[in-house]
């Protein structure tokens, strides 16, 4: 039956009801008859008039008059009778519809009574819970929904009681747990609202609820992700720059954006692009300053994707930052432009660093074109050298000539210090370290070096000085260099201020540094150092000078660096440029003083057979006029093969060598290295001495772990070649 039926045609039962009123008043109409005829006629005479008294109007009345009174209360309790009758079937109908609608319902549903016992689940809260249903009615909600904190596990507030307390819907924390009957957990969301009646008075209370655990995981995991990419882009070194495109304002602006553009975030943050006052101007790279609507975050927010830009930030202090800029227009699935966003890295330093790769690699060209000229040119040197030595052998010092050859042998001197200087940058290049004293250095250095100029050295050199561990060259071009460099501040004259002492270092005192080592000092009266320029005065091809080639002090650095020892410089335009100097001292090692010997000139005195191999026949030509002076007996062979089977000869013939001296590198054959390992394969206990214009390769340091005996740096002088004979063969 359909709500409103109530009020249609009479039902079943309103037919009974007056049935039944119709055949209670024909009983009573006949009961009362019967009776009648007892009592009043005693039984006496005929019933029929008595049942029905027509001859009597008044009888008949009251009796039609009661039986109508009756039929008519049948019929009104028939329809009342029909009416309640709806109205039940009325309530259960909306009772089905709302036990369908709640257990439809695809989030937990719990309602309890006044005193917080439940009184309905539906399927879900059953499932959630882990009580049915027959098991919960009844139970005291708390009892049933046990939830506690998801972080402190402490016991979380009733929300029946604070509704039945307050008369207020209320919601839970997001980080609530349901501990199921079973002891599952479950993260929910959920609310308490209170139940009234028409008058509004409070007839229990209903809880909603729901599973949000993979919800809740699932924001967990995106807060942690959105909490490391704030992170990541916060620490980022590249500044990023992100504006809305809805209101142009700035949503996004890291530290390190911060730090190259100057200020305090507030004064980006939530700020209208057009209401920030800039303090730095962009600029292109060939000068032109951009204008506010072509500053790439703008451009990004007309969608445009910018890549690659090279630009010059000019900070209200005139510093200037090379960055290469990055935009992107960030926008929806559906291509809706939602923001842009800038990133624009430092570049300065980077571009830095590329300018002194490209140095380096020009210098490193420099390195590899000086070793290969080396051979060749030292080459040449040695016959030119081993010429004018050996004729000034020969001619007596009142000679005419003799001023003139010994001019040119201090020439010759300039050239090799030339050469070795170029080779300090040769790749590989290591130090031909020796023990020996600074002192008589430095002196010699200041002699050659500021004779006839208007400088005037005044040289402090402790008397105990320990001696130093360095190559003797290395170190005599730094002293030439700073004092060339001193003299060139001065050019109206002055003083140059050389010491030099003792001193130890620790550990603790130096981070860099420690040991024993040499501080040498040379402090000049010149113009001193531009501010601008002191951080570039060790960068090669850096100089002030239109004619000077940058490779002074850079030289200066990459010789005292590659003896492990420190060079700092201070500067007033006042009072001139100091020089500091740490040199690794030797306190033990014996001092090797730079005394060459007087050759000794023998005549025909055999002293032994000596077996030169060059691949130039000029320097096999001199070195062998100097070993003949020497008294030696020559023989000349231009490669390895050459020596080796020459080598071999002798030893058959029972006429070995005395020595052999070989050059390094002879092109396209085998040089010294190679030869002198499978030499001493057939003799072991051959004496070769290597010889070689590459002063800085590192065969040449450590000579002896590749067979060698003694060494020998072209041009050699007859001296040289004496003492490093004297050496071996003693």
């Amino acid at each position: 039956m359909k709500q409103g039926e109530g009020t249609g045609p009479p039902t079943r039962i309103v037919w009974v009801i007056i049935l039944t009123a119709i055949l209670l008043t024909g009983t009573l109409w006949c009961i009362d008859s019967f009776f009648e005829f007892l009592w009043v006629f005693q039984g006496q005479g005929d019933f029929w008039p008595v049942l029905l008294p027509l001859h009597d109007p008044h009888e008949m009345l009251m009796r039609m008059s009661f039986s109508v009174t009756l039929i008519f209360s049948g019929v009104v309790v028939g329809l009342f009778a029909q009416r309640l009758q709806n109205l039940q079937l009325q309530a259960e109908e909306t009772a089905e519809n709302l036990r369908i609608t709640l257990n439809s319902i695809g989030d937990g549903v719990i309602a309890t009574d006044t005193e917080g016992r439940i009184t309905r689940m539906n399927p879900v809260a059953q499932k959630l819970t882990g009580w049915s249903i027959e098991q919960a009615k009844g139970i005291p909600f708390s009892e049933v929904f046990n939830i506690v904190h998801a972080q402190t596990r402490l016991p979380a507030f009733c929300p029946v009681d604070h509704v039945l307390a307050s008369s207020e819907a209320i919601g839970l924390a997001n980080d609530t747990v349901l501990i199921a009957q079973s002891g599952a957990e479950y993260q929910i969301a959920d609310s308490a609202a209170p139940i009234q009646d028409r008058a509004g008075s409070i007839t229990g209370v209903v809880v909603v609820f729901r599973d949000v655990t993979k919800e809740y995981t699932l924001r967990g995991e995106m807060e942690q992700i959105n909490a490391l990419l704030t992170a990541v882009v916060e620490q980022s070194h590249i500044p990023m720059l992100m504006a809305t495109a809805e209101d142009s304002c700035i949503r996004l602006v890291n530290q390190a954006c911060l730090d190259l553009l100057g200020g305090a975030k507030e004064q980006y943050l939530l700020q209208h692009l057009n209401a920030i006052k800039w303090n730095w101007k962009c600029v292109t790279m060939d000068g032109r300053e951009l204008s506010r609507g072509e500053l790439p975050i703008f451009r990004t927010l007309q969608g445009e994707r910018i890549q690659g830009m090279e630009l010059l930030i000019e900070g209200p202090a005139s510093q200037i930052r090379q960055v290469l800029v990055e935009g992107v227009p960030i926008r929806s699935s559906s291509g809706e432009l939602l923001a842009g966003l800038v990133m624009f890295p430092d570049i300065t330093e980077r571009r830095k660093i590329d300018e002194e790769r490209k140095k380096l690699q020009r210098l490193e060209s420099v390195g590899t074109l000086a070793g290969g000229i080396a051979h060749d040119f030292n080459n040449i040197l040695m016959g030119v050298f081993g010429g004018i030595e050996l004729a000034q052998m020969t001619l007596a010092p009142e000679h005419p000539s003799y001023k003139y050859i010994e001019t040119a042998y201090q020439a010759l001197g300039q050239a090799t210090h030339l050469t070795k200087q170029l080779l300090t940058f040769a790749k590989g290049g290591e130090p031909l370290l020796e023990t020996f004293s600074l002192s008589p250095l430095v002196v010699d250095a200041v002699e050659l070096n500021l004779s006839g100029s208007n400088v005037k050295a005044e040289v402090d050199l402790a008397e105990d000085l320990w001696p130093i561990r360095a190559d003797r060259g290395q170190i005599f071009h730094v002293l030439a260099n700073l004092i060339i460099n001193a003299k060139q501040a001065m050019p109206d004259g002055g003083r140059l201020f050389i010491s030099a002492e003792n001193i130890a270092l620790k550990e603790q005192e130096n981070a860099t540094l420690a040991g024993n080592f040499i501080q040498l000092r040379l402090r000049d009266e010149g113009v001193g150092i531009p501010e601008e320029h002191r951080e570039h005065i060790f960068d090669p091809y850096f100089s002030t000078k239109e004619s000077g080639s940058g490779l002074g002090l850079a030289i200066v650095h990459s010789v005292v660096t590659r003896h492990t020892g420190q060079i700092r410089f201070e500067s007033n335009p006042e009072k001139g440029t100091t020089f500091t100097l740490l040199l690794p001292a030797d306190k033990e090692g014996p001092c090797i003083q730079e005394v060459l010997p007087e050759p000794q000139l023998t005549g025909n005195q055999d002293k032994g057979r000596v077996l030169i191999m060059d691949d130039e026949p000029m320097v096999r030509e001199v070195a062998g006029d100097m070993l003949e002076i020497l008294g030696y007996e020559v023989a000349g062979v231009e490669n390895g093969e050459q020596a080796l089977e020459s080598y071999r000869q002798a030893l058959e013939k029972n006429t070995p060598f005395s020595c052999v001296i070989m050059d390094l590198t002879i092109p396209g054959q085998m040089g010294g290295k190679e030869t002198v390992r499978r030499l001493l394969e057939i003799d072991p206990e051959a004496k070769v001495i290597v010889a070689s214009g590459y002063s800085t390769d590192p065969i040449m340091a450590a000579y002896g772990s590749y067979g060698f005996k003694g060494r020998l740096v072209k041009p050699f002088q007859l001296r040289s070649l004496q003492k490093e004979l004297g050496q071996i063969l003693c």
